[in-house]
């Protein structure tokens, strides 16, 4: 056996011939096989007259597949060893290519400086343009013409980002521009080919929040007057953003404001700029979800609605998700604790009369029956037909019962459930809507006692240390308290970032589907392996120790 490794290893590579087989792959855009080849090519010897060459196409493949630490090292290998190698303007060009591609782009202007052809600076031209022509990128833009003076094609692209814009600060750049670069008039538009892939980097998320903060309208005299949540809910993203820069993230984070109505919306969402980023979180309204769904299957770009709780809004592509689990989610999840935490695993249901409450009703029942248990009775219940509950809380019933589940928000039933089972003392676990913790008919104390559990997915940890110090740092800041809704904001920007961070897949193909962190730092992490929503939430109830998660 030895020998006959020994043996094989000895073989001579034809490298002449895998030399061309790479070149047909390569041609035939099999970017994987193509890469594996020109590495076998790539090595220096005597007998390999193409291991430049394998090496220049080696990192071309890498650069295509995303693979940018090995293109980069193998492009600086190539100037390093080969400076004079009559292609060094083509390493030159892909390295600046691959620094517009990572959004480095003050170090793919210099990068460009290298490329001496001038065969190549329209491509140069056009690639700066590609890539820097977007109104959110006017301050880089800016940024890079005060450290490349004597570079007119950033000049023209920032006189074109300016030259419309009503604001005084924008008037007065053009006016410079024209005065120190000679134009007479607005350049000519450049009929620039975009990229063939989207800019993405390996290790940087790019995220566009839309959503309809209208702040023509919401914010007067530096005071926000409506939809507040909003922009509680944009605080807490930006907090996370700017915190997990701090942690070593890397994470481009842009806002759009789409107003009030869906025609803003529209407008906005079709506008190219949008394509180029890797998540989009909003809009809001379930109304827009059929346009949502054309611009995510097109562009192939992850959408998440922050706040919804409608499954409706995720129908029709499997790259929309919600933050937050579907009403269905809560319920179903919440049958199947049931089932595996009250004995015997039987249960009661009583509901209220509006549509809501019968849904969820004939939810949990379906879902309880369908885990293996047993629904011994439905109640419908009113104001004025609160004497039922005697029938349904008879010795019989309660004897055989594991299990209350009260499909309810409403306080007098509440209270009217309560007080029928404290006069027959009985303390049969119930499983209610979070709405009751705000009753003021009820106390924490009836809450223990009544062993209720609550289904509260929105319930956050304030005495946590991430939420005491945004608590402090927004008070510190702006004197005033978070929200739920930023912490909600907070948490999700946490989660994309950690996903960025820990999966090494995520980068390849931007996609939550089947994505699951089990620790969040306020909630209780994401869990999209079953569906397009989150499945995971917490279920609480009132103990000696608090109020303690229960579920997971």
């Amino acid at each position: 056996m030895l020998l006959l490794s020994g043996h094989l290893f000895s073989q001579k590579v034809d490298y002449s011939k895998v030399y061309e087989q790479a070149k047909t792959e390569l041609k035939n855009k099999n970017f994987d096989k193509a890469l594996d080849l020109f590495k076998q090519v790539s090595v220096h010897t005597n007998d390999n007259p193409h291991h430049i060459n394998a090496t220049y196409f080696y990192a071309y493949c890498a650069l295509k597949q995303k693979q940018y630490w090995s293109a980069n090292h193998y492009l600086n290998k190539i100037i390093e060893k080969y400076p004079d190698w009559n292609k060094i303007n083509e390493v030159h060009y892909l390295l600046t290519k691959m620094a517009f591609e990572k959004h480095e782009y003050s170090q793919a202007i210099v990068l460009s400086k290298n490329v001496k052809s001038k065969f190549m600076k329209t491509d140069l031209d056009n690639m700066k343009w590609s890539f820097l022509n977007f109104p959110s990128l006017q301050d880089t833009v800016t940024d890079i013409l005060k450290k490349n003076p004597t570079d007119t094609c950033v000049a023209s692209i920032l006189y074109t980002l300016v030259k419309d814009d009503s604001e005084w600060k924008s008037r007065k750049i053009a006016k410079n521009l024209v005065e120190k670069y000679g134009f007479i008039e607005a350049p000519k538009e450049k009929e620039v080919v975009k990229p063939i892939e989207t800019p993405v980097e390996k290790d940087t998320l790019s995220i566009a929040v839309v959503l309809p903060f209208n702040l023509t309208e919401n914010i007067k005299d530096n005071t926000i007057r409506n939809d507040l949540y909003l922009f509680d809910l944009y605080t807490g993203m930006r907090l996370a953003a700017d915190s997990m820069r701090k942690a070593g993230a890397k994470i481009r984070f842009v806002t759009y404001d789409y107003g009030l109505d869906s025609t803003g919306f529209y407008s906005l969402i079709d506008n190219p700029e949008l394509k180029q980023y890797d998540i989009i979180i909003g809009p809001l309204q379930n109304s827009l979800s059929t346009k949502v769904k054309q611009f995510a299957e097109t562009n192939k770009t992850v959408v998440i609605n922050p706040l919804s709780t409608s499954i409706k809004f995720t129908e029709g592509s499997n790259l929309i998700h919600l933050f937050k689990p579907s009403n269905e989610t809560q319920i179903t999840e919440a049958a199947n604790f049931a089932y595996s935490n009250f004995y015997p695993r039987k249960a009661l249901i009583i509901s209220g009369k509006n549509s809501k409450d019968s849904t969820n009703a004939v939810l949990f029942k379906n879902s309880f029956e369908k885990a293996g248990g047993t629904v011994l009775s439905t109640t419908i219940l009113t104001s004025g037909t609160l004497a039922k509950l005697g029938t349904a809380f008879s010795k019989k019933n309660l004897d055989s019962t594991g299990v209350i589940f009260v499909s309810s928000k409403d306080q007098n039933l509440a209270v009217n459930i309560l007080r029928k089972l404290t006069e027959i003392d009985r303390t049969t676990p119930l499983l209610v809507d979070p709405a009751w913790l705000e009753f003021q008919s009820l106390n924490f104390e009836q809450m223990q006692k009544q062993n209720m559990h609550f289904i509260a997915p929105e319930y956050v940890n304030y005495q946590n240390d991430t939420a005491s110090a945004i608590s402090n740092y927004l008070q510190f800041k702006t004197n005033s308290l978070p929200s739920q809704y930023t912490f909600t904001g907070y948490e999700l920007i946490y989660m994309l970032c950690n996903l960025a961070q820990t999966d090494t897949t995520f980068f390849v193909q931007t996609n939550l589907k089947g994505k699951v962190i089990k620790q969040g730092l306020f909630q209780h992490g994401i869990d999209y392996s079953k569906g397009q929503d989150n499945r995971l939430f917490g279920i609480y109830r009132f103990t000696d120790e608090g109020f303690v998660k229960v579920n997971y």
